[in-house]
């Protein structure tokens, strides 16, 4: 990577990774509009591990588009934490802070693209109506579900020394350990500019709730929701 700096290198990474999760996210949604004409009026509404519908819901646009909703909102909620990571590793001037933004981007965008596959093979189960071949569906679901463990279990504990080593280096005087910037366990410490600080208790990062992109994250996670307790209620 000789002449080519690490910020801009960050830059393309996350351009290329964000491309890729778009093209990955709309591709279902638009060949479910090419196909929804074709689909019977019952679809399946739920899955068992062998790919065989053992739910099924009248076809409308909220049944056979609910999964794609879902998939559109966990990718934008994930995309922005990946690229305001990505924005925090660019500004600190902390190398221990910079290492474990790193791990955690590192230990995000695997999980971001395993959660994007599992969904597109779960989508793709209406075309098959029900009748998802089995010796594809079972194993491609598991294999997500194992990439997703993994990477979240290999993750944490690379967060982990990557948060001792941080801790050390900080102090204790550091802002996100102090209890009095904390309101109903939440980091909130308008003094602060970072948005992404290191959990005072756990593993990993927490947001700054005073920081105004928490308004964003909040709206993105009440839709989710939402989505999901309606699905969950209609379904």
């Amino acid at each position: 990577m000789a002449g080519i700096s690490f910020a801009t290198y960050d830059v393309d990474m996350r351009s290329v990774s964000h491309a890729l999760a778009a093209i990955l996210t709309l591709g279902p949604v638009l060949w479910l509009v090419s196909v929804y004409p074709q689909l019977p009026e019952r679809v399946p509404a739920h899955w068992n591990i062998h790919g065989q519908a053992d739910r099924w819901a009248q076809k409308n646009v909220f049944t056979v588009f609910l999964l794609a909703a879902i998939s559109i909102e966990v990718q934008l909620l994930l995309g922005l934490l990946v690229h305001d990571t990505y924005t925090a590793r660019e500004r600190t001037t902390s190398p221990a802070m910079r290492h474990s933004l790193t791990v955690m981007v590192q230990m995000l965008q695997p999980i971001r693209f395993a959660i994007l596959f599992l969904f597109g093979i779960i989508i793709a189960g209406f075309w098959y109506g029900g009748r998802a071949a089995s010796f594809w569906f079972g194993p491609a679901v598991l294999a997500c579900v194992a990439v997703l463990v993994f990477v979240s279990t290999t993750g944490a504990y690379r967060s982990w020394k990557a948060q001792q080593s941080y801790e050390a280096s900080a102090g204790a005087d550091a802002p996100e350990f102090q209890g009095e910037n904390y309101r109903w366990g939440l980091y909130y410490n308008p003094a602060d500019p970072n948005f992404l600080v290191h959990k005072r208790i756990g593993i990993g990062f927490t947001i700054n709730a005073a920081h105004y992109r928490a308004l964003l994250y909040l709206l993105l996670v009440v839709t989710l929701m939402g989505t999901a307790i309606g699905s969950a209620v209609i379904l």
